[in-house]
């Protein structure tokens, strides 16, 4: 006869029908994958191209339209938050919106089955694109108004308030 000895068999995690903790893509990489995501496309590129050229275009209409009086940091920095009202919450619609035209939605999802933290990188995404778009707009308007004054010989005028630029930035991109 022969004895049997019962011995524990150590068993696989797929053995026993339970799934190996898989660690969770970290929140910074998917915030930097949809900042590429924004300026990979034509049109994301384009949008994105379309706020530096807007700010150097509206700092050049004040330059050759306004008085020499009007030319103040503020009437600059008005001018250019105009356009930036229009264009940057084009910048959220697309950072949405452009995951089902691109059909990258399934890959996306697929790699972070959580919608929550790709929405939460969007939304990341678009905050950083809109502040990167407000310092470009206030270091092309003061070079717009020292290059003003010096063609018109007019006094530089700087009247414009850290609380009064941190309002209108909240405004444009708010608005």
């Amino acid at each position: 006869m022969t004895a049997l000895i019962d011995t524990p068999v150590a068993t696989s995690p797929a053995a026993r029908g339970t799934r190996p903790a898989i660690a969770r893509v970290p929140l910074g990489r998917v915030v930097a994958v949809e900042l590429r995501k924004m300026f990979d496309t034509r049109a994301g590129f384009w949008l994105m191209a379309s706020i530096g050229i807007v700010n150097v275009l509206a700092t050049v209409a004040v330059i050759a339209f306004a008085p020499e009086k009007a030319q103040t940091y503020d009437n600059f920095a008005a001018a250019i938050g105009f356009p930036m009202a229009v264009i940057l919450p084009m910048v959220a619609v697309l950072a949405v919106t452009g995951e089902f035209s691109q059909r990258t939605g399934l890959t996306t999802f697929t790699l972070v089955p959580h919608r929550g933290p790709v929405l939460v990188a969007k939304a990341l995404a678009s905050l950083a694109v809109a502040v990167a778009s407000m310092v470009l707009a206030f270091a092309v308007g003061a070079l717009g108004n020292l290059v003003g004054t010096a063609i018109s010989g007019a006094a530089t005028v700087w009247d414009i308030s850290l609380v009064h630029a941190l309002r209108s930035c909240s405004a444009t991109s708010s608005g």
